[in-house]
C-alpha cells in the first residue's frame, strides 16, 4: 500500500512527524506497513486589493498585478491525502 500525500512549504507538518505518527496510527490496520510518498506544494499569494493570485518567485513583497503590499498566504500551508493505491 502506498499512501500519496502533499505537503505545503508553510504548513506546521513535517514528512518527518508524519512519518513518525503514522506507524502508531495504522498499527494493526490496513494502513499499517504503508509507504508514504510525499510531493510538495507550492504556494500562492493573494492580494487582498485587486485580489489577483500568483506565486513567489523571490522575495517580493509586493502584489505582481496592482504593486500592492497587502498580500495573504492563500495556499501552501495545508497537507493533503492525495490518494491511496493499493497492490
Amino acid at each position: 500500500m502506498r499512501v500519496n500525500l502533499s505537503i505545503g512549504p508553510f504548513s506546521e507538518e513535517r514528512e518527518e512527524s508524519i512519518e513518525f505518527y503514522w506507524k502508531d496510527l495504522a498499527k494493526g490496520s490496513l494502513g499499517e506497513g504503508a509507504e508514504l510518498h510525499f510531493e510538495q506544494l507550492t504556494f500562492e499569494i493573494k492580494c487582498l486589493d485587486c485580489t489577483g493570485a500568483f506565486y513567489l518567485e523571490d522575495e517580493a513583497s509586493m502584489c505582481e498585478f496592482c504593486s500592492n503590499e497587502r498580500l495573504q498566504l492563500s495556499k501552501g500551508e495545508d497537507v493533503r491525502l492525495e490518494s491511496i493505491e493499493v497492490k
